[in-house]
């Protein structure tokens, strides 16, 4: 990872006079923080605090609570698709399509409530936001435990779906608010491993409840979502607690920490929080050609991933494995997840950026 030296050079502080020609709300809290503490914190923060040690802070109290967001966002996923080969169908009396039907009620939930929840995490504290979608789909995701029948079942993954969507969004905006962008490919792909991390531990939660007893109260997949549930709450509750919105309330960072960072990020030329709506920033980014090709490479990858998400035990069972087999079978990929995200990671830095990794392709 790249030590820009310009993170330590003075930035300019208009004084409060530069606020007459700014409408209320439209400057940047970061400018605000700078402008109230930047110059009597200024000489202490660049004497005393060094780029990579603040760099393992924020992996440590930031990038790790995310992570974990991350693999359960994909637990919630994965978890649907073992529970169809420990009994779900039989036990909801689902027929025909019932099972299908309520896979993709999920995404297209998640299709329709992403614009919304991208509207709220500008407009609200973006941590306890993600906070509270983690607790929210925690419930849905307890509730599993209860369904009876299809309609349930449909129900709560819709649900599930609205709530998760906000989700991904959220972590690229925290991780854009501490990171250059020269290091959040970095960041991104840490976090994004979460995905691999929930495909392997999916398959040895499907394993371990799989051994529940006819006996038992409940079925094994229903106390496997029900304990996915109440985990997805604490840890919503964590993250409303611990992972702060912005930089400039980080319980972690002294003042003289938080004066460096708005500094050192400001190559990104994105700020840091701003709840002012700007519709000239949507028509840029909708014109912008590199929006579309994340986009194209998204959509392929999802058509793909879907499929496998949502039926590779079925798939899988239907090779003449055993429940247990096809759970254990799944692991793999999620390993492979995670070497590949670490690869890119490489590849991006021996190729100077995703532009160089693209010309690669």
């Amino acid at each position: 990872m790249s030590n820009d030296t310009s993170s330590s050079q003075p930035i300019a502080v208009p004084d409060s006079s530069d606020q007459k020609g700014h409408a209320a709300g439209t400057i940047d809290d970061a400018l605000i923080f700078l402008r109230k503490h930047g110059n009597e914190q200024s000489s202490q923060a660049q004497d005393t605090t060094h780029t990579r040690s603040l760099r393992r802070k924020i992996d440590l109290h930031v990038i790790s609570f995310l992570t974990i967001c991350y693999m359960l966002n994909f637990l919630d996923k994965v978890l649907l698709n073992y529970s169809q080969v420990m009994g779900l169908s039989l036990d909801l009396n689902l027929t025909g399509n019932n099972f299908s039907n309520a896979a993709s009620a999920f995404f297209i939930a998640d299709l329709v409530a992403v614009l919304p929840n991208i509207y709220l995490l500008q407009r609200l504290p973006t941590a306890h936001y993600l906070g509270f979608s983690l607790i929210a789909w925690g419930i849905c995701t307890a509730c599993h435990a209860s369904l009876q029948n299809y309609g349930g079942l449909l129900t709560v993954r819709i649900l599930s779906g609205a709530f998760e969507s906000a989700v991904p969004p959220a972590l690229i905006l925290l991780s854009s608010q501490y990171y250059t962008r020269s290091e959040q490919a970095a960041r991104f792909a840490y976090w994004y491993s979460g995905m691999g991390l929930g495909q392997i531990l999916g398959g040895l939660i499907s394993f371990a409840f799989q051994h529940v007893g006819s006996h038992a109260a409940l079925a094994g997949w229903r106390i496997m979502f029900l304990v996915l549930g109440i985990v997805t709450i604490g840890v919503g509750g964590a993250v409303c607690w611990f992972v702060p919105n912005t930089p400039m309330r980080a319980w972690f960072l002294d003042e003289g920490e938080k004066v460096v960072l708005p500094r050192h990020v400001q190559e990104n030329q994105t700020g840091i929080e701003n709840v002012h709506f700007h519709a000239k920033q949507v028509w840029e980014a909708v014109l912008d050609f590199q929006v579309w090709v994340m986009f194209a490479i998204i959509v392929l990858q999802s058509v793909g991933g879907g499929v496998i998400t949502t039926y590779s035990a079925m798939l899988i069972r239907g090779f003449e494995f055993t429940a247990k087999e096809a759970a254990l079978l799944n692991m793999p990929a999620g390993l492979v997840n995670i070497v590949s995200a670490l690869v890119c990671v490489g590849l991006d830095r021996a190729f100077w950026g995703i532009d160089g990794l693209l010309r690669l392709g």
